[in-house]
C-alpha cells in the first residue's frame, strides 16, 4: 500500500500540467541516424517548430544514457542530478514551447529511443505525442557514435580497445529490436513512425512526403532546397592520439559540455591552467572537417556477425526485411 502510493507520487512528477505547452512529435532517435537533419528540414516548415538542440525531458535521470548529467562536487563532497527540482525543470522544458502558436511543437532527443523510461513517461502525458524514430545499419551507427564521443573528449581508447572493454558506450544504442519493443510496450504503433537511415539518405524528398503524411502537415509547403540539407557534417581532430591523451588528462571538458543540464548546480569557473591547456590543444590539434578512416574489415564483420544476431526478429517486428539489406 505505502509502495504504491510512493510510485503515484513519484509517476506524478512526470506528468505535465500544461500539455499544451508539450510537443506533439519526437524525433527520438537513434543517434547518430540523421536525426538532426530530419529536425533541421522540419523545422524549414512553416507550420512547424522545434527548439534547437536536445532537451532531454524524459530521460534526464537514466544515468546509463546519460551519465553526464550528473556531478560529484568533490570539495563539498556532493552529488548533482539534473532531476533534483521538478518544479524548475517544468518550467524549463514549458517556456521552450509556450507562446508558439503554430500547427505543430515537436521535440528532438536522440536518446529516448534506448533509455527504458522515456517512453514509459512520454506515454503518461495527457497529450496523444508522436514519435518518429530512425534507424541506420547498426555496425555503421555505433562506429559513427564512437567518432562522436571522440570529438567531445569522451572516448579515451581506440574503437578496438572501446568495443572489448566498455561495449556499453556504443553498442548499446544499436540494440533496435529491444528498444523498439519497449517503445511500442508503452505507445500505440499508429502514433509511431520508422524511418530507415539509408532510404532518407538515399531519396529524403520521399522520406519526408512519409513523414508529412503521418505529422499531418502540407508537404508541398516545404522548399525544393530544404531537401538538400545535411546537418551535423562531420569533422575530425588533426591528431586522434593527441586527441586521447589530452581527453584522458582533462575529462572535466567532456562533462562539462551538460552543466545546462543541472538546474541545481553551476560548476566552478576552470582554472586559468586548465583554460589555457584547452586553448592550446586546440591551436595544436584543431578540428578539420573530413571523414573517419574507414573501420577495419574485421572489426566490422565482428560487429554485423554480433548485431545480425542480437537483431534477430526485427524484420517481423517492423513489417520489412532490413536485416538483409544491413548484412547482405
Amino acid at each position: 500500500m505505502i509502495k504504491s502510493k510512493i510510485d503515484l507520487i513519484l509517476k506524478s512528477k512526470w506528468i505535465s500540467k500544461s500539455p499544451e505547452n508539450l510537443p506533439d512529435f519526437i524525433i527520438s532517435g537513434g543517434m547518430k541516424c540523421a536525426t538532426t537533419t530530419i529536425h533541421a528540414i522540419l523545422a524549414k516548415h512553416p507550420d512547424v517548430y522545434i527548439p534547437n538542440g536536445e532537451l532531454h525531458m524524459f530521460d534526464m535521470d537514466d544515468i546509463f544514457e546519460h551519465s553526464d548529467f550528473n556531478h560529484y562536487d568533490q570539495k563539498n563532497d556532493r552529488w548533482y542530478g539534473a532531476a533534483q527540482n521538478f518544479d524548475k525543470i517544468w518550467d524549463s522544458y514549458h517556456t521552450k514551447y509556450k507562446g508558439k502558436e503554430i500547427k505543430l511543437k515537436g521535440e528532438d532527443s536522440t536518446a529516448y529511443l534506448s533509455s527504458k523510461k522515456a517512453f514509459k513517461r512520454i506515454a503518461l502525458q495527457h497529450k496523444p505525442i508522436k514519435i518518429i524514430v530512425m534507424l541506420r545499419q547498426p555496425t555503421s551507427r555505433a562506429y559513427s557514435n564512437y567518432h562522436h564521443l571522440l570529438k567531445s573528449g569522451r572516448a579515451l581508447y581506440s574503437f578496438e580497445d572501446t568495443i572489448q572493454y566498455l561495449p556499453h558506450t556504443i553498442l548499446s544504442r544499436s540494440m533496435y529490436k529491444d528498444q523498439l519493443e519497449n517503445l511500442y510496450e508503452h505507445i500505440p504503433r499508429e502514433r509511431v513512425k520508422v524511418v530507415i537511415f539509408e532510404d532518407f539518405v538515399k531519396d529524403p524528398k520521399a522520406t519526408l512526403r512519409e513523414v508529412s503524411k503521418f505529422l499531418e502537415i502540407d508537404f508541398s509547403k516545404f522548399n525544393e532546397s530544404d531537401f538538400n540539407t545535411h546537418a551535423n557534417k562531420g569533422n575530425m581532430p588533426s591528431s586522434v592520439s593527441l586527441k586521447y591523451k589530452f581527453s584522458r588528462n582533462f575529462r572535466f571538458f567532456g562533462n562539462k559540455l551538460y552543466s545546462d543540464k543541472l538546474l541545481n548546480f553551476k560548476p566552478e569557473k576552470d582554472s586559468f591552467f586548465k583554460r589555457l591547456a584547452f586553448i592550446i590543444h586546440n591551436f595544436i590539434n584543431p578540428v578539420k572537417e573530413g571523414k573517419p578512416e574507414k573501420m577495419k574489415a574485421s572489426t566490422k564483420k565482428f560487429l554485423d556477425e554480433f548485431f545480425s544476431r542480437e537483431l534477430e526478429g526485427l524484420d517481423e517486428l517492423l513489417g520489412i526485411k532490413i536485416l538483409e539489406k544491413w548484412f547482405k
